[in-house]
């Protein structure tokens, strides 16, 4: 991952960062009764460019997860979540307490 903080503050203690990061993903076949599904399984890399907001004990970020590289087992035949997908939006929000 690559991070720039764009802007700080120190009194309220509020920061303002870009972040692009990079990601792999490797499935496996799904199996039934031990047996490798078919269109099922395969690779894929993953960029996800986004912003993250820390404010005091809080952190808020969210980014757009855009397939740009996938080998897919019987891709044509392949549907749902991983690869298949224009873009994903990603959100998050962590509290430390």
């Amino acid at each position: 991952a690559l991070v720039y903080r764009l802007f700080s503050l120190s009194g309220p203690k509020l920061r303002l960062d870009a972040n692009l990061e990079l990601a792999y993903l490797r499935l496996g076949r799904d199996k039934l009764e031990g047996k490798g599904e078919a269109a099922t399984g395969g690779q894929m890399l993953y960029v996800l460019p986004g912003l993250r907001c820390y404010w005091r004990n809080f952190s808020l970020a969210f980014g757009v997860k855009v397939p740009t590289w996938t080998d897919l087992n019987e891709e044509d035949d392949q549907q749902g979540g991983e690869g298949t997908e224009r873009y994903r939006l990603v959100g998050t929000l962590s509290i430390l307490f």
